[in-house]
């Protein structure tokens, strides 16, 4: 014959419960840890997405002129082989992405009508994204 219980329900499944609980927040755990180590990694973004970065007050872009020809020539590269070097964004307002490096890239493949584009996110306050993208700017005109 079984053996009846006399302890109420609750306390017959806490045990459970609690294991249950201690699994999913190590789940949690190791999630989070595996979100972390994606930073600095490459993605596909979607080009609509993305926008120039977004600066307060008075800081401005570094880069005011494109040059045509020099757009069309990067057009036609990346028309033939692709985005070669992901730009650098960090995440923006209602989901977007401010492009700190490689606005050039992501303006040709607008052109080109592209879907998407290889990005890094990198979280970065003003300042810094600023210096970033001055620091980039200046690189790609002594290359250039």
């Amino acid at each position: 014959m079984a053996r009846i219980s006399k302890r109420p329900m609750a306390t017959m499944f806490s045990g459970a419960l609690n294991a249950q609980e201690g699994e999913t927040i190590a789940q949690l755990k190791e999630e989070i840890e595996s979100l972390k180590s994606l930073s600095g990694q490459s993605f596909r973004l979607p080009v609509a997405d993305i926008q120039p970065l977004q600066l307060p007050g008075r800081l401005k872009q570094p880069r005011l002129y494109f040059d045509p020809q020099k757009m069309e020539r990067l057009k036609e590269s990346i028309a033939k082989h692709g985005v070669l070097e992901p730009i650098l964004v960090r995440p923006g307002a209602r989901g977007k992405y401010e492009i700190i490096s490689g606005e050039r890239r992501w303006r040709s493949c607008c052109a080109l009508e592209m879907d998407s584009i290889p990005a890094i996110v990198r979280d970065m306050p003003d300042a810094t994204a600023l210096e970033a993208a001055l620091i980039a700017h200046l690189l790609n005109e002594e290359i250039t």
